[in-house]
């Protein structure tokens, strides 16, 4: 019929799904969207309807930390030239982790470990040489890598 929402789910003819679960389909997850012919806001219920769930509320809001929170540390870290060191850090714990894993030691502590190294060894350079961190971040990079793959490959 013309004017009627079309049916829910569980609710459709010869679907049995709703009757086999004895109405728990509708009471469970349907809930949170059984008032939509009430809603004030016309065509964009669709855009709504998301944030009626509990979780849906959740992850904005923590997605809403997230960007607040990694725009001011990412403006700090771009100011200081370190815009490299996320992804120099992520490929310089290879060393660490092959390490840790000969050596039977939890893979988290090898990769915290040359992490630290890492970090110590660009702080080091920065301070003995002329260099400007993000070129000792770049050094330190390619060297901890490649000493992750000669330790990888002679395992």
């Amino acid at each position: 019929m013309l004017g009627e929402p079309p049916p829910r789910c569980g609710e459709a003819a010869g679907d049995g799904v709703d009757e086999l679960l004895g109405g728990r389909v509708a009471a469970a997850h349907l809930r949170p969207f059984e008032n939509r012919s009430h809603s004030m806001l016309g065509g964009v219920d669709w855009l709504v309807d998301p944030f009626r769930l509990d979780l849906m509320r959740r992850a904005l809001v923590a997605g809403l930390l997230v960007a607040v929170t990694t725009s001011l540390v990412g403006t700090w870290v771009v100011l200081r030239g370190m815009a490299f060191m996320g992804d120099a850090l992520a490929h310089g714990v290879v060393p660490g982790l092959a390490a840790a894993l000969l050596l039977g030691i939890h893979p988290v502590v090898g990769a915290f470990a040359a992490a630290a190294v890492m970090v110590g060894a660009i702080a080091a350079i920065h301070r003995a040489t002329r260099l400007r961190e993000d070129t000792a971040i770049g050094l330190l990079f390619v060297g901890m890598l490649a000493l992750g793959v000669v330790v990888v490959s002679r395992s």
